[in-house]
């Protein structure tokens, strides 16, 4: 009898140990899955995450070279400011040295153009 209840037991082993095996290659298949959907998942975030920091940092390179761009162009712009707000005072001083000399030539011009036109107006009405 116990040699029966032994073969029955084998069997029954014999039967139901190719299914738990089938079963378990089944979840073993299923796991293999999930765990190289887990991998690919993990990828993409650590490849997002590095995407993402390269542009914070091309973003902070790009500002600090606007801003150094900025600060050279206005250190330019006042050098150039001062450049010709030196030289302002000596065009004022050219202006006025011209017109110190001109304005009386130009006045003594025109008073010898007045008599001029005076005595020919007297030359005119005399031969009249």
């Amino acid at each position: 009898m116990v040699w029966l209840q032994r073969r029955i037991i084998f069997d029954l082993l014999a039967v139901y140990v190719p299914i738990l095996v089938l079963q378990m290659g089944h979840l073993l298949n299923t796991l293999g899955v999930e765990i190289g959907n887990h991998v690919t998942i993990c990828k993409d975030d650590d490849l997002a995450r590095l995407v993402d920091n390269d542009m914070q940092i091309t973003e902070t390179l790009v500002l600090q070279n606007s801003e150094q761009r900025v600060q050279d162009a206005t250190q330019e712009t006042d050098k150039e400011t001062q450049m010709c707000a030196s030289e302002l005072p000596i065009q004022f001083t050219d202006h006025n040295e011209f017109g110190e000399t001109s304005i009386p030539a130009t006045k003594k011009d025109l008073y010898e153009s007045a008599d001029g036109i005076a005595s020919f107006r007297c030359k005119m009405a005399s031969i009249r």
